[in-house]
């Protein structure tokens, strides 16, 4: 089996939603803030590496790769 980006996808989408759902809840919050008092206790990663999951499409790219895991299990059949 080879090896594939879902996890990393799914991992984006979390803080990606995380982060949206703090900035409606609380409109001044700083990404800076978010990413010391939230990101960066769970799941370790630096504030330039945060800067740079919110700028990846991960919902598209996790529904391209969903949808071409789909279309090999079709044509496995």
């Amino acid at each position: 089996m080879a090896y594939n980006n879902k996890n990393y996808w799914k991992r984006i989408v979390d803080i990606q939603e995380w982060v949206l759902e703090l900035q409606e809840n609380n409109e001044d919050i700083k990404l800076k803030t978010i990413h010391k008092n939230y990101i960066y206790p769970k799941y370790r990663i630096s504030y330039k590496t945060f800067s740079n999951y919110l700028g990846i499409p991960a919902k598209r790219n996790l529904k391209k790769y969903e949808e071409t895991q789909n279309n090999q299990t079709k044509l496995e059949l």
